[in-house]
């Protein structure tokens, strides 16, 4: 096997495996800090890897270029306003 696919398999497995440690040591009398705070950044780290993985499913917007010329508002129905109301 190639040294990089030994390390795409491995490399997660043992992730998996320290996140599970960390799960256990909850459960022990004298849980080890250092294990569940590894295990949940592990945990983290890798929803994050999957995440980038996975693609969105929002629509993408059309770019909006800005420029230093003011723009002028037009007033439709769907503009709306915050009022206060002193309520005594």
């Amino acid at each position: 096997m190639n040294k990089v696919k030994i390390k795409q398999f491995v490399l997660p497995l043992l992730v998996v495996g320290f996140m599970i440690w960390a799960l256990m040591e909850q459960a022990s009398n004298q849980p080890r800090l250092w294990v569940q705070v590894i295990g949940v950044a592990l945990f983290f780290l890798a929803m994050a890897r999957l995440m980038q993985k996975t693609p969105s499913n929002t629509p993408k917007k059309a770019l909006v270029v800005r420029s230093d010329a003011p723009v002028e508002k037009e007033e439709t129905e769907d503009d709306y306003s915050i009022t206060v109301v002193n309520k005594k």
